[in-house]
């Protein structure tokens, strides 16, 4: 474990002053230097300080803590994010007793899209694998993951069999089909360009972009009617409205797994800075605060780039998905969402140059500056 920057005596208000005003991982001791409990605070000073106050909202459990507690140990980070991500490392690695609800790995659901097939097809499972298929998630829960799998099916008519469909193959027509919930791939009654289209749509709706999915359907549907094509104007317009009922019912969330890499962009609270984060296949590679006032276009842009090439090196086709990186990809893709309005993302496809990246990198960090000095 880290070594601690400071220790306290617990729970003094006058010794609670010494502690930083950073964000970062505190850990609480008995007399014997025992934990007792691990969290995460944006501001240690102001998260230690809270135990001191003679509370009543305080829980029993709670009080039990201050009163067994002796000193407070922490470990600065960089972020939120990093507390985060090392509060649930430590309290799996040291079991504190007063950390019951964390001390357990748990299992996640996934949407699976097998984009490694020719016809993809969208289910919910548990494990994730480098087998070239998109995973949407993790969710909190399976019957959330079911419920919003059930919902694409109802709206978009993708095949439920198993099996790859390969050139040339041909199947009677199934169930599925006759009551269109399925485009009918296996019969050659789509093409796989249209499929495709299709899947990316189920894509774009999953990982939070309703607005963009939303819009290109009423671009499609209009051209339609203006083709006099109003059975498929039709279908659109139910698709659209089964879409804006499901985003009422339930937000979709942001999706933390991801075959491509991707750049978080989150404006700092220090003037002239921006905080970069670097999420490769789900985890945290890195992350980076970086000041531009100063800085010219060129050496942002070199520097940018330098970090691309560092974090996102291929990842070994052999390497295993384990239960702390799913741990890690929840946190996360939970992180992601409750910061999905004050942030900007960034993906690296494949074939888009660290170059071009990098441009996109520094054009959102400038306008990021530029809207606060509006404000």
């Amino acid at each position: 474990m880290p070594t601690a920057d400071r220790y306290t005596k617990m729970i003094a208000k006058k010794d609670v002053e010494y502690l930083p005003d950073k964000p970062g991982v505190y850990l609480f001791k008995n007399k014997s230097s025992q934990i007792l409990y691990i969290g995460k605070a944006k501001s240690l000073k102001e998260r230690v300080r809270s135990y001191t106050y003679q509370n009543y909202r305080h829980s029993r459990r709670t009080r039990r803590l201050i009163r067994s507690a002796k000193l407070v140990d922490y470990i600065l980070c960089g972020s939120e994010l990093e507390a985060l991500l090392l509060e649930s490392r430590l309290i799996k690695e040291h079991l504190p007793e007063f950390n019951i609800a964390q001390r357990r790995y748990r299992n996640f659901p996934f949407i699976k899209i097998t984009l490694n097939e020719k016809f993809p097809r969208v289910f919910v499972m548990w494990e994730i694998e480098l087998d070239g298929a998109k995973y949407i998630g993790p969710y909190p829960r399976w019957d959330y993951a079911e419920e919003t799998a059930e919902i694409i099916h109802k709206l978009f008519p993708i095949r439920q069999c198993e099996g790859n469909i390969g050139p040339g193959f041909r199947r009677p027509p199934c169930l599925n089909y006759d009551i269109k919930r399925c485009s009918g791939p296996c019969m050659g009654k789509i093409s796989e360009k249209n499929y495709r289209n299709m899947i990316y749509s189920v894509i774009t709706l999953l990982s939070g972009e309703k607005d963009k999915l939303i819009s290109n359907l009423e671009s499609v549907m209009k051209q339609y009617s203006s083709d006099l094509q109003f059975e498929k104007a039709a279908i659109i317009r139910d698709r659209l409205r089964t879409i804006k009922e499901a985003i009422f019912r339930r937000q979709f969330q942001v999706n933390a797994v991801d075959n491509n890499n991707l750049i978080a962009v989150y404006p700092s609270k220090d003037s002239g800075t921006a905080e970069l984060f670097f999420i490769s296949k789900g985890t945290l590679a890195g992350q980076k605060s970086i000041g531009f006032r100063d800085c010219s276009d060129n050496d942002l842009l070199g520097s940018i780039s330098a970090d691309i090439e560092y974090y996102f090196q291929a990842t070994p086709e052999s390497k295993e998905i384990s239960r702390a990186d799913v741990d890690a990809m929840n946190i996360i893709s939970r992180w992601l969402y409750r910061h999905r309005k004050d942030q900007s993302f960034v993906h690296i496809k494949d074939g888009k140059s660290i170059i071009s990246t990098a441009y996109e990198v520094k054009d959102i960090i400038r306008l990021l500056d530029s809207s606060k000095s509006d404000s």
